[in-house]
């Protein structure tokens, strides 16, 4: 037991000295070589969709995982990836899947959570509405949802985190534990 625990602590010390020598140690674990450090990449990954069950995907390389489901009724995203990747996420989402997006769910403030909520909100926020806030061409619009934490973190003045325009931001807060939505004929529980 003694030498699994020194074990641990001489391979924890090794990989920290890595920390203070750009890398030197890194290239010695092959972890460089891997693609392991992600800041030291030059160019975005490409992204990469993969079926989860059903109408569920899961989009990969948009500087975190967002969740698809699509169907009759149009397409919920969960997150939204950094904005550095957002043209590059609405042009595969478009793509790859039919309908509009009508819902985002972002599950904490982080900018690869949030980061591409504008480049879905712009377009759809330029769209008339009447003056009960419904469109004037008869369809949905976009909405985005998100625990009343997230929307307060992303307002407070003084914030180091992303900022997002007015209609990047969650109009739909909740500050329960849960809540419940259906969209797809299927049910949807976001819980906090």
């Amino acid at each position: 037991m003694t030498r699994r625990i020194a074990l641990a602590l001489a391979l924890l010390a090794y990989v920290g000295a890595g920390l203070s020598n750009s890398g030197g140690s890194y290239a010695a674990l092959g972890l460089l070589d891997r693609g392991i450090l992600l800041a030291q990449q030059t160019e975005p990954p490409s992204l990469r969709v993969y079926p989860v069950q059903g109408a569920v995907s899961v989009i990969a390389g948009a500087g975190g995982n967002v969740t698809v489901q699509n169907g009759k009724d149009g397409i919920l995203l969960v997150d939204t990836g950094l904005a550095a990747s957002s043209t590059r996420l609405t042009t595969e989402v478009r793509a790859r899947f039919k309908g509009p997006v009508l819902w985002i769910v972002n599950t904490h403030l982080h900018p690869d959570h949030v980061g591409g909520n504008d480049a879905f909100a712009q377009p759809d926020a330029k769209k008339p509405l009447d003056f009960l806030g419904a469109r004037l061409d008869g369809t949905q619009p976009l909405k985005i949802i998100a625990h009343s934490n997230v929307l307060a973190r992303l307002c407070a003045p003084g914030t180091s985190g992303p900022r997002l325009s007015d209609a990047g931001l969650p109009r739909d807060e909740y500050a329960t534990p849960f809540k419940d939505l259906r969209f797809n004929d299927e049910p949807v529980v976001l819980h906090h």
